[in-house]
């Protein structure tokens, strides 16, 4: 979760540092701190909060080696004394993951005269490094010692008084290096380095070190090794507000773009094309007996969504919470296409759960938006989202791209296996490539959504319903409502209503019914006129006569699709209201990379 960045440089590191930890404020905000080397020794700055907190407090502090760190906290609380970079006698540590051990090596070190001054895991580490460093090892030995004596998923990059040097190592969290002209770096994700020509994704067990023109890297055995070096990715419009007030709203209105993005390689308007899966996919598809899809948070919503899917086209399909899976025995595993949907490809849940349906047996085909990402490298075939950077905390365009490449993949699977008439393959393609316009369509509701959002403001919890695939999609408002709002909402199956959730319905409490057409449509309608009867005030998407916002229609293979752009829309504009970080709520960051 939390960020990490270094450079050793022929200049100074400050104005690169504090750059890099703005790129990565997105994956944690609790406290930030910069640690630089020269000749007279450590220099570590902390404050708690953003990164701005941080840059009022640097002053002179300066360097040619450092290392900067954005942290949401996991062991500790989120205060100053707490703050990466971590020291110890002669080094400074930065660390993302959590070290399971470290109550067992605290105790050791403790017993030998080593004095704590922080609740953090990653103190343990910093006194490891130092022990090392006094007993003579050179710091990439440090590292490497270290590094055996830690368990967990964890990425370090260190330096040491006096050393124009950083050290680094990977195990289970990301991590990359790179070079360029003004000096070498390293950091947890691409967007930190800015200042880079060439970049290479570490891998698991890797440690190295950088020097201002040297970057060496050696491999779990302690080899010396190359990883590829290619160009950083382009910068593009992404990453810039472009003249929104915030990257939620920014990214929810770029929701056309990335469906069209995430769905035109696989279909021609008429036909599915099996074979833009890799080789040996369609037999993967063909020989499958079971799907089970494998993923955390709104990416679980997705796999919900997309059972319906599957199961309609004649391949039986789970969705298991990521970070469950691997602890309810799969019986059914060693048959499967495990399906791993994740938007950064280094959630530590859906990693685990994803490698635990391999070793099973199972097929596994990720679905990510990164594709040099540790999923994407243990996976057998890889679906790109191609949705460009997400920046907001609350997944929106990354979920619809999910959403959307699940179907193409749940097609993909039944005509594969002979379960897909040619009269249903064009209709849902003809939807697929329909899709971004139908997308632009919903958006077009937004002047409703903020009438909805002034009432819905004032709410102290909100009940979101749906049926069928868009069941799925009910809990992924009350999720976006949760995320950014911080009002209690809960997503609900319409069927379930009156076993027990209608008792929460009165006055005080709205009740969003999303309510498609379709042959469920009457039922729906049921369920709405309940929670009418006792008094809930009701918000309709769809078609549910007075309060009610009509969606776009556009074919039943798209719909839950389309639903998800005004629920958003409806999360945004409550929090605006309320005045609240939308970006970056508390107590939430993009990326977990921890269990």
């Amino acid at each position: 979760m939390c960020g990490i960045v270094g450079a050793v440089m022929h200049g100074q590191a400050r104005r690169f540092l504090l750059r890099g930890l703005s790129a990565l404020e997105y994956r944690g905000y609790d406290s930030a701190g910069i640690a630089f080397s020269d000749a007279r020794g450590l220099r570590r700055v902390a404050a708690a909060g953003r990164v701005d907190a941080l840059r009022r407090k640097l002053k002179n502090a300066a360097g040619n080696a450092g290392i900067g760190h954005t942290r949401w906290a996991t062991h500790g609380a989120p205060t100053e004394k707490n703050a990466h970079p971590v020291v110890a006698g002669n080094a400074a540590v930065v660390h993302n993951g959590i070290i399971e051990n470290h109550a067992e090596l605290r105790a050791e070190l403790s017993a030998v005269g080593r004095i704590f001054r922080t609740e953090t895991d990653t103190e343990t580490a910093a006194h490891l490094l130092d022990t090392a460093l006094l007993e003579g090892d050179d710091i990439l030995t440090a590292v490497r010692k270290t590094a055996a004596k830690l368990r967990g998923a964890f990425a370090l990059a260190v330096i040491a008084a006096g050393r124009a040097e950083i050290a680094f190592a990977r195990n289970g969290s990301a991590l990359l290096a790179g070079t360029g002209e003004d000096g070498a770096f390293v950091a947890s994700d691409a967007r930190a380095l800015s200042g880079a020509s060439r970049i290479a994704v570490l891998e698991d067990g890797d440690c190295g070190v950088l020097r201002a023109d040297e970057l060496k890297i050696t491999d779990a055995k302690g080899r010396t090794v190359s990883r590829r070096m290619r160009p950083p990715p382009a910068a593009v419009s992404s990453a810039q507000l472009g003249g929104r007030r915030h990257f939620m709203e920014k990214e929810i209105f770029e929701q056309p773009r990335a469906a069209a993005a995430a769905v035109n390689p696989f279909t021609d308007g008429k036909r599915i094309l099996t074979g833009r899966f890799g080789r040996g996919a369609a037999a993967a598809f063909r020989e499958a007996k079971t799907a089970v899809i494998v993923a955390c948070g709104s990416s679980h919503h997705a796999g919900m969504a997309a059972r319906y899917w599957f199961r309609a086209l004649g391949l039986p399909c789970r969705a298991e919470i990521g970070s469950e899976y691997r602890y309810c025995p799969d019986p059914e595993a060693k048959d499967a296409l495990a399906i791993a949907v994740s938007q950064s490809g280094e959630t530590a849940d859906t990693l685990s759960a994803a490698r635990a349906a391999k070793a099973s047996g199972a097929k596994l085909l990720a679905l990510v938006n990164a594709p040099d990402s540790a999923l994407a490298r243990e996976a057998d075939f890889v679906m790109p989202a191609n949705s460009g950077p997400e920046i907001g905390v609350a997944s929106t365009k990354c979920f619809t791209a999910q959403l959307a490449q699940l179907l193409v993949l749940a097609l993909a699977c039944g005509k594969a296996r002979g379960c897909l008439p040619p009269r249903i393959e064009s209709a849902a393609a003809a939807q697929l490539v329909s899709l971004p316009g139908a997308l632009r369509r919903a958006l077009m509701l937004e002047n409703g959504i903020k009438k909805w959002a002034r009432e819905l403001s004032a709410a102290r919890s909100v009940l979101y319903i749906g049926r069928g695939a868009h069941y799925p999609l009910a809990l992924e408002g009350a999720l976006k409502l949760k995320e950014i709002s911080y009002i209690h909402a809960e997503g609900c199956a319409a069927g379930e209503l009156k076993h027990g959730t209608l008792a929460l319905v009165d006055k005080h409490t709205p009740v969003v019914g999303l309510a498609p057409g379709g042959e469920l449509a009457a039922k729906t309608a049921a369920n709405l006129s309940e929670v009418a009867a006792r008094g809930g005030r009701l918000f309709v998407l769809g078609e549910g006569g007075q309060n009610a916002l009509p969606v776009p229609d556009c074919g039943e293979w798209i719909s839950p699709v389309l639903y998800a752009a005004p629920l958003q829309l409806l999360a945004y504009h409550v929090a605006l209201r309320k005045g609240e970080d939308i970006d970056k709520p508390r107590n939430l960051a993009k990326s977990v990379t921890v269990e």
